[in-house]
């Protein structure tokens, strides 16, 4: 059995939580994936149209690499580059 570890994320960083304004698309289709199962993560904050995407990389004692996550911009499955962004319901179109 796996342990649950609380990485102090916003339940809206995490896939499930939102809804997509523009899906991200690669070739081989992980990604999105990857973001539902909450293995990749999606800040509120976007840079030139695109939310920014995030791994949570954990340690081998257990505790997290790097408190603030290691931003990515290209699939780690097939390497195309990122472009996603969450709709906001309260966004000014």
């Amino acid at each position: 059995m796996r342990e649950k570890i609380d990485l102090g994320l916003m339940p809206d960083h995490v896939g499930g939580g939102f809804k997509w304004e523009r899906e991200p698309n690669c070739s081989c289709g992980r990604l999105k994936d990857a973001v539902a199962d909450g293995f990749v993560f999606v800040s509120n904050f976007s840079d030139n149209g695109s939310n920014i995407f995030y791994m949570m990389p954990i340690g081998a004692d257990g505790e997290l690499f790097k408190s603030d996550g290691l931003p990515i911009s290209f699939c780690p499955w097939c390497g195309d580059k990122i472009f996603g962004h969450k709709l906001y319901p309260n966004q000014a179109k």
